[in-house]
């Protein structure tokens, strides 16, 4: 049987509070970024004034810095360094 699992899980996969919190402060950034450039780009739109780029400009650099941050929330195990692992059946018996 391809695919299936025997085994004891080796690892636990419950990510920390710490983690958790530090990826929603990382999405509420990125999240606050998108609405600074949505600000800047409007009153730029409605006045031609560079002047009200500056909230864009700063909330690009928020949506940088809240994605590096939302990244403990990633499922990649190769990157969160959990693992896990089973023993498959033998064909011998």
């Amino acid at each position: 049987m391809t695919g299936v699992c025997y085994g004891a899980v080796l690892a636990h996969f419950e990510p920390s509070i710490n983690a958790l919190l530090a990826g929603k402060n990382g999405v509420d950034e990125a999240f606050r970024g998108m609405l600074d450039e949505e600000t800047g780009l409007r009153g730029f739109i409605d006045t031609g004034n560079a002047l009200f780029l500056t909230p864009y400009h700063e909330g690009a650099q928020e949506i940088l810095q809240g994605n590096v941050a939302s990244g403990s929330l990633s499922t990649d195990q190769a990157s969160s360094g959990h693992w896990w692992t089973c023993a498959l059946p033998s064909n011998s018996g």
